[in-house]
């Protein structure tokens, strides 16, 4: 199976961590982190590409998991129906941690812009799944 080429604005060991969790523990994934040419995020794999915005890697990490860096709430919601594609999703709607939900999605047949920082937000949330504490709430 080919690598997954993660190109990443920011390579440090906390986001290195973070697709460990993602790509090898949790999808058995094999991947490399390569640094971008702007600030987003983009999963590359024979020829298809997702990009997805850095919010929270974005951040000095001198901010992360202080009040200011936390997500606003209520969350605002991401609706997975108007792109067309059929994730396996609980709901069709999903909470946005970190993310752009003011830019649209975009899909096509081998481009996808989701508007959700899917690495930070799992940075943010895994420590909650494993019992650590992630800041003041």
């Amino acid at each position: 199976m080919a690598t997954l080429r993660i190109l990443a604005p920011d390579t440090s060991a906390e986001l290195d961590w973070i697709c460990s969790v993602i790509f090898t523990d949790y999808l058995g994934l094999s991947y490399a982190i390569e640094p971008a040419t702007d600030n987003n995020f983009h999963l590359c794999l024979d020829q298809r590409q997702i990009e997805l915005p850095n919010i929270f890697f974005a951040l000095t990490s001198d901010r992360w998991l202080r009040p200011s860096s936390l997500p606003a709430t209520p969350l605002v919601t991401w609706d997975s129906r108007p792109t067309g594609l059929s994730p396996t999703l609980v709901e069709p709607t999903i909470p946005v941690i970190y993310g752009r939900t003011d830019q649209p999605s975009t899909v096509t047949d081998d481009y996808i812009y989701l508007p959700i920082d899917v690495f930070g937000s799992a940075f943010h949330a895994v420590p909650l799944r494993r019992g650590g504490q992630s800041g003041t709430r």
